[in-house]
C-alpha cells in the first residue's frame, strides 16, 4: 500500500477519539506491517469480552471498511490466556513510544510459550494466546526494533509476525 508511516500515524492518532468510546475495547496498538502482500495496517486489540468484540466488527462495519480501503479486512479472535503489563494500568499510551515494536510469535508448545513469556524484562507487554487446542501464541511489546531483534536472534524464534507500532490506546477502566 503507498501511505507513508506519517501519514497513517497521523491518522491513527485523528481516529482515536472514536476508540476511545468503543464499549469493552481496553487496549488498542495502531500496528503497520509489511509482507510479502504489501504493506497492511489495523490493530491488535484487547476486548472486555467476546461479545463486545463481535457488537463491534458487525457486516455493516466489514461494508464500510472495505469501501473506504478497497479491500474486505481480516479480523482474527484468540482467547488470551494470559496478559502482561510492565506499565501501571493508569498509562496514557498516546504519547508512550512511537517506536514500539509488536511481535506475533506463533506455533509455541505451552513450556515453550511459558519460556518466552516469563522473560518479562525484555518487553513492556505481553498477551499469551490460544491459537488452536495444542498451540500457543505470544504478542509481545518492545520499545524498539533493536529490543525486539534482540529478544528474538537470543531465543532463536523464526515463525513471528512483525508490527511496527505508532499510536497504542489504553481504555482500561482506572
Amino acid at each position: 500500500w503507498y501511505a507513508f508511516d506519517f501519514l497513517l500515524n497521523k491518522k491513527f492518532r485523528e481516529v482515536n477519539p472514536i476508540y476511545e468510546k468503543v464499549n469493552g475495547l481496553e487496549f488498542k496498538a495502531y500496528s503497520i506491517n509489511r509482507n510479502t502482500k504489501g504493506k497492511n495496517f489495523g490493530g491488535i486489540y484487547l476486548w472486555e469480552d467476546f461479545d463486545k468484540a463481535k457488537n463491534w466488527y458487525t457486516p455493516q462495519w466489514f461494508d464500510d471498511v472495505k469501501k473506504k480501503r478497497g479491500h474486505t479486512p481480516t479480523v482474527e479472535y484468540f482467547v488470551v490466556k494470559s496478559e502482561f503489563s510492565a506499565l501501571p494500568s493508569t498509562t496514557n499510551y498516546i504519547n508512550f513510544n512511537t517506536k514500539s515494536i509488536a511481535v506475533f510469535i506463533h506455533g509455541l508448545m505451552q513450556n515453550q510459550a511459558n519460556n518466552l513469556y516469563t522473560q518479562q524484562t525484555s518487553f513492556f507487554r505481553a498477551y499469551w494466546l490460544l491459537e488452536t487446542s495444542e498451540q500457543n501464541g505470544l504478542i509481545l511489546f518492545f520499545e524498539s526494533k533493536i529490543k525486539a531483534k534482540s529478544f528474538l536472534k537470543s531465543n532463536k524464534i523464526n515463525n513471528y509476525d512483525w508490527f511496527k507500532i505508532p499510536v497504542m490506546l489504553n481504555n482500561a477502566k482506572i
